[in-house]
């Protein structure tokens, strides 16, 4: 095995929990904090990965990969918007492409030191610690709130904007910075559109941010026909008016920049039209925005919900599941959750039938991922032994060099432990119960994922059929090595039960779209 194949591997193995320790820091629950431990484990994961690709063979990777310098300066207003709208776009991409490097060449698995491993192992440990005290935290945090509820007769937060129903001909989602001086910009300018039948939104209070944007704020812009972005020398590096704004050109809804005269633009209003205002004249430059407004008009919006269902909301969720279900791999890699993908405002708005099943493969994938993570785990502690019992079949029937190494062909051989990842299909499989059915499990899987392995597989069952017989017999072996904390039949039964819920979910999206 190369150094290139070595390093590939740890590079794989590396990101791969960077970004699992960022789904918990950033994406579990209702409570971030700012931990000098989870920040020196960040950085100790960025600092091997760094190492690897500073290396000559890397020189082609993609240099966009580490999303934030530390994990310390968390934006107040919403500290996991730079994740969700945009950082774990940038890590998927960088993991899909070394996840397709890996596959090009043979998922090699590499040896890695004792300390090395180690190390993986007590992250991998904080990583499980650090989500159970999250969880922990979510609980007192909603306890908390309950209390204060309960402790009050208040139903709205003591704000000086009011809250009143108004109903317009047009909806304009107000982005601004959440301080005194800003949010009066934002009630000049929503009483001009209302002047207009235009109903502009504000958020009540700072509250509504920092506990309800995953889902109050996203849904007002989803059902606003523009968004309007007041920019000032305190807004332009508020993480919350940046994430607004990023999310509406994500959706491609229709952007008006109001900027304060010498305020340098930033990214997202850089080569846009802006209007240009002072606060001494402020009223007449909403003015100006009304007018674009006007002139413009409402956006086309579908005739129903259903339409909007049909064209917008089960596309987006049957595209994502067919992609995981014509996926030879899908049960050997953590799948991704399309549900939770999904805009919150477009969750609330799916059938009961939709949003019942999605439930379930959510609790059904957690479950999985998990298990599946403990064998992934399993695998790279145990990696040299599973190798040499993977060996022994192919000594047995004459497969083996001298050098350890498996026969393929008179020009090529490889380590057994390439054939970990094939094991790991069929190990917990209680449908194999001969050497027959696991040749047939080994060349299906084989076919699926289009690589050159059934030739072997053709040639070793025709030249030396009792060699997957011989597999047969150290399949209790391997299990046995692998040490896993549950049951033999536990990862075939939740294997099947996520298989079945996503071909059931396909088909139900295809329905919905028919």
């Amino acid at each position: 095995m190369s150094d290139y194949n070595t390093e590939l591997f740890r590079l794989r193995r590396w990101y791969r929990l960077l970004i699992e320790l960022l789904d918990v820091h950033f994406g579990s629950g209702y409570v971030i904090r700012a931990g000098f431990d989870t920040n020196l484990f960040y950085l100790k994961i960025c600092v091997i990965i760094e190492k690897i690709l500073e290396q000559p063979d890397f020189k082609n990777f993609p240099k966009e990969w580490k999303p934030f310098d530390h994990l310390l300066d968390l934006d107040e207003e919403y500290p996991e918007g730079d994740w969700e709208l945009g950082q774990r776009k940038i890590c998927t991409s960088f993991f899909s492409y070394v996840e397709k490097e890996f596959l090009r060449n043979g998922e090699q698995f590499g040896t890695i030191t004792d300390d090395e491993t180690n190390m993986f192992n007590n992250m991998f440990k904080f990583i499980i610690d650090y989500k159970q005290e999250k969880d922990q935290d979510d609980k007192n945090f909603l306890k908390n709130i309950e209390n204060m509820k309960s402790k009050s007769n208040l139903t709205e937060y003591s704000i000086d904007i009011p809250i009143d129903k108004f109903d317009g001909r047009m909806n304009v989602f107000i982005s601004h910075k959440f301080i005194e001086q800003d949010q009066l910009l934002a009630l000049k300018l929503r009483t001009a559109l209302r002047k207009n039948n235009i109903e502009g939104y504000l958020a009540e209070s700072k509250k509504e941010y920092e506990l309800l944007i995953g889902d109050k704020i996203r849904e007002a812009i989803d059902k606003s026909d523009y968004v309007v972005g007041i920019i000032t020398e305190s807004s332009q590096t508020s993480s919350s008016v940046n994430q607004e704004l990023g999310y509406a050109l994500g959706t491609k809804k229709p952007i008006v920049i109001m900027i304060e005269k010498d305020v340098q633009h930033g990214v997202l209003t850089h080569g846009r039209e802006t209007e240009e205002f002072s606060r001494e004249n402020f009223d007449n430059h909403c003015r100006n925005v009304i007018n674009y407004i006007l002139e413009k008009g409402e956006r086309v919006k579908p005739n129903s919900l259903s339409q909007i269902l049909r064209e917008k909301i089960y596309p987006q969720l049957y595209d994502k599941m067919m992609a995981i279900h014509t996926n030879p791999d899908k049960f050997n890699i953590i799948i991704s959750n399309p549900w939770k993908e999904l805009p919150p405002s477009y969750r609330l708005n799916v059938e009961d039938d939709v949003k019942n099943i999605f439930k379930h493969f959510s609790i059904q994938l957690e479950h999985w991922n998990e298990v599946l993570s403990s064998v992934n785990h399993s695998i790279t502690l145990n990696q040299s032994a599973l190798g040499e019992i993977i060996r022994e079949p192919f000594a047995k029937v004459s497969l083996v060099k001298p050098d350890g190494h498996i026969i393929l062909d008179e020009r090529s051989s490889q380590e057994p432990r390439y054939w970990i990842e094939y094991f790991k299909f069929i190990i917990f499989d209680e449908s194999i119960i001969s050497g027959t059915s696991l040749y047939e499990k080994m060349l299906n899987y084989a076919k699926e994922k289009g690589s050159t392995e059934p030739s072997w597989l053709i040639r070793w069952n025709a030249e030396r059929p009792q060699l997957f017989d011989e597999i047969y017999k150290i399949l209790p072996d391997l299990r046995k090595q692998l040490r896993v904390n549950f049951t033999d039949d536990i990862f075939g039964n939740e294997k099947q039960a996520i298989g079945t819920l996503i071909e059931q979910i396909t088909k139900l999206l295809e329905e919905k779209l028919k």
